[in-house]
């Protein structure tokens, strides 16, 4: 039995048919074929039969599916965790939640000019949920991304937290306010991240609570288009974090706190949980760590306009 044979009727399953399965095999149907044959020799028994709705397992073929999907999906894993090896010994590749570079420059910089010596570190800048997903399928080594995390996927460790505003035209009547509570939000024609970032859900998480569904009219993937749309646009309303702030806000703008603390960006560094380090990635943990310890990146000071 071989994966090959397994892979090639985990996808006879799923298409139920052979035409499909050799197109999105880019395979023969007669080496389809005569491989599907030799597996069922070889197991003593019919795998797949024939009927109305296509090719479906028989019961010996559901038991070997099941088997198949779990075999094939732990070959895929050392696969990728054997390739991440390789290049773990001369270079990491890193993901970041898209914006995070801009913001700290000077950490990433000390990377990305060679301050590292022989090691090589390549960073790729995606949002969150594609970040996890890069670290998840092996496409990167660790990834620096906003919580919350989920405990049986990954393990980290917090680097820093800070708060998110709302992003306000000084004419509009909610920005003499000191803080903005999620109550004042309802009814509110609001602006912010899209769905692959985590402040969205967080943002519709909090309003739920509260009995309503956030009034989101427009969704973006960069920071200073948030800023840029509620200038031009006074009745909006922004959801930024701190960094945006600092960097991105008008003379025209006001930023005001929203929540509480727990409404927040807590950017961490993120790994696949159980995976195994290598010395180089030991070696860019520590180096992360100590950097962000000795260098707070928010002060508290970021405020109105």
């Amino acid at each position: 039995m071989e994966l090959r044979q397994l892979k090639y009727f985990v996808q006879i399953c799923k298409d139920r048919s052979f035409t499909k399965a050799c197109s999105n095999l880019f395979i023969s149907q007669q080496g389809l074929s005569i491989s599907i044959k030799r597996l069922e020799e070889e197991l003593g028994c019919r795998l797949l039969h024939r009927t109305e709705q296509g090719y479906l397992p028989t019961p010996q073929g559901e038991y070997l599916l099941e088997r198949a999907e779990q075999i094939l999906s732990l070959a895929q894993e050392c696969e990728a965790y054997f390739r991440r090896e390789r290049q773990s010994a001369t270079c990491l590749t890193v993901a970041c939640v898209v914006g995070l570079i801009g913001y700290n420059y000077d950490f990433f910089t000390r990377f990305m000019l060679g301050d590292a010596g022989e090691r090589r570190v390549k960073f790729v800048e995606k949002p969150t949920n594609r970040c996890e997903e890069m670290v998840l399928k092996g496409e990167a080594n660790c990834a620096f991304v906003p919580g919350p995390m989920d405990p049986k996927l990954f393990q980290w460790h917090p680097l820093f937290r800070v708060p998110n505003y709302a992003v306000l035209h000084r004419s509009n009547p909610l920005a003499r306010e000191k803080s903005l509570s999620f109550e004042q939000l309802r009814g509110q024609k609001l602006i912010t991240f899209n769905q692959e970032f985590k402040v969205y859900h967080q943002l519709r998480a909090r309003c739920r609570q509260l009995g309503f569904e956030p009034n989101i009219v427009l969704t973006l993937d960069q920071t200073p288009e948030i800023f840029h749309f509620v200038q031009n646009n006074p009745t909006l309303i922004g959801i930024s974090h701190a960094y945006g702030v600092r960097r991105w806000l008008l003379p025209e703008l006001w930023a005001v706190p929203v929540g509480d603390d727990s409404f927040c960006w807590e950017v961490n560094l993120a790994r696949k949980k159980g995976e195994p380090r290598s010395e180089l990635e030991d070696w860019f943990q520590n180096e992360t760590i100590a950097f962000f310890q000795s260098h707070p990146f928010y002060d508290g000071e970021t405020s109105k306009g």
